[in-house]
């Protein structure tokens, strides 16, 4: 479709349209998503040490299980005994009630901030392009 001077309003509101739309299914989406609770990571094991390496002593009481996610880092620097090691065992699990509660809660209180802001933005645009 070629645009021209004639049909070139009504091609403007039509993308207009779709974009309001995409938007509001991506606001809908994004609600729905909100209401539900989430896999987050609780820490099971944080090990640091300086100077030697971890071993399999300083872990065997963890009781891994097949989803735990376990990462290790070294870290040397240039002077003797600083090299550091570090272990750490994570589990994703479902967010409890509390933390559900919590995280909605700070959701309202971020959308009610968001709304204020963009009252006190209308009304002052409104107000400067009076003049």
């Amino acid at each position: 479709m070629e645009i021209t001077p004639k049909n070139q309003e009504a091609w403007i509101n039509s993308v207009v349209k779709n974009h309001e739309l995409i938007n509001k299914l991506k606001i809908e989406k994004k609600m729905s998503n909100i209401n539900e609770k989430k896999m987050v990571g609780r820490e099971i094991l944080y090990l640091k040490k300086v100077g030697e390496p971890i071993m399999w002593a300083d872990i065997k009481h963890v009781d891994f299980q097949d989803g735990d996610i376990i990462s290790s880092r070294y870290m040397d620097y240039p002077f003797p005994n600083t090299a550091i090691y570090v272990a750490e065992v994570m589990r994703m699990e479902l967010e409890s009630d509390e933390a559900h509660q919590k995280r909605l809660a700070e959701y309202a209180k971020y959308n009610e901030a968001e709304a204020k802001e963009r009252e006190e933005y209308l009304r002052l645009k409104k107000k400067f392009d009076k003049q």
